[in-house]
């Protein structure tokens, strides 16, 4: 399988420890019911009321991609701010945002613009699932805490989520296979199945008969399956065509 990540850069910054709760007290207005009400329905699974990666309580960072919930320390301490105010994320400034801001999307879960599908299925699974297959081989796992450094932090993400080094996969599936695999499981409501494929490797633009993945599951009407393609980089050819089709007619 490809690794997904070619280059690392420099250790990043120290990170912040500010609380969650003056995170919470920064939403005003309309928005400030929607971002509660969103933070609550993850934490209504108990697997989210800590961090997946350092077991820090009350994280506020998902990654949409692989339906994970992390605290700020480990996605960076300026991934608040700038997802909130939908800006640039500096990447020497996060672990996460700088070793996986290739495949991974980080959001807020604090932010009004989170996916209301993904934010339903990051209550059915979470960190539970996403831990399950990448922290699977427990005979190599060491596992950073709240007062854990960055240095400590950064190797454990680049061997969780770059190496996938505690991922126990006796697949020999091809690239191929793993793709077609993809493709297929879409059609169902089997999400587990397409979040394993998808860390194995599974490419989220592959395509058959210039339907991609995406598309595909758009056409079975798995809406949540679609949600994770896309979540993951995978594009929705079939609307791309449709919009580019109207503006030709204009």
């Amino acid at each position: 399988m490809e690794n997904n990540s070619n280059s690392m850069s420099t250790l990043m910054d120290e990170a912040s420890s500010s609380s969650t709760h003056s995170e919470e007290s920064l939403m005003v207005g309309n928005h400030a019911d929607q971002t509660i009400d969103y933070l609550e329905r993850v934490r209504d699974n108990p697997n989210n009321c800590r961090c997946a990666d350092c077991d820090s309580e009350y994280p506020t960072i998902a990654i949409m991609s692989w339906l994970m919930v992390i605290c700020k320390k480990c996605a960076g301490k300026l991934v608040f701010e700038q997802i909130l105010l939908d800006s640039p994320l500096p990447c020497s400034k996060a672990v996460h945002r700088r070793l996986t801001s290739d495949f991974l999307y980080l959001q807020s879960l604090l932010s009004p613009a989170c996916d209301h599908y993904l934010i339903d299925l990051l209550h059915d699974y979470g960190n539970q699932l996403a831990n399950s297959l990448l922290e699977n081989d427990q005979s190599k796992l060491v596992k950073p805490n709240d007062q854990s450094s960055q240095s400590d932090r950064e190797e454990y993400i680049r061997q969780k989520y770059i190496e996938k080094s505690y991922l126990s996969s006796n697949s020999d599936y091809t690239q191929e296979k793993l793709n077609q695999m993809l493709y297929e499981n879409v059609e169902t409501s089997n999400y587990e199945k397409t979040l394993y494929l998808i860390i194995l490797g599974a490419n989220p633009n592959y395509s058959e008969k210039k339907f991609a993945v995406a598309d595909h599951a758009k056409r079975h009407q798995q809406i949540k399956q679609m949600k994770m393609i896309l979540a993951n980089g995978g594009r929705d050819f079939l609307s791309d065509r449709i919009e580019n089709e109207e503006q030709n007619s204009l």
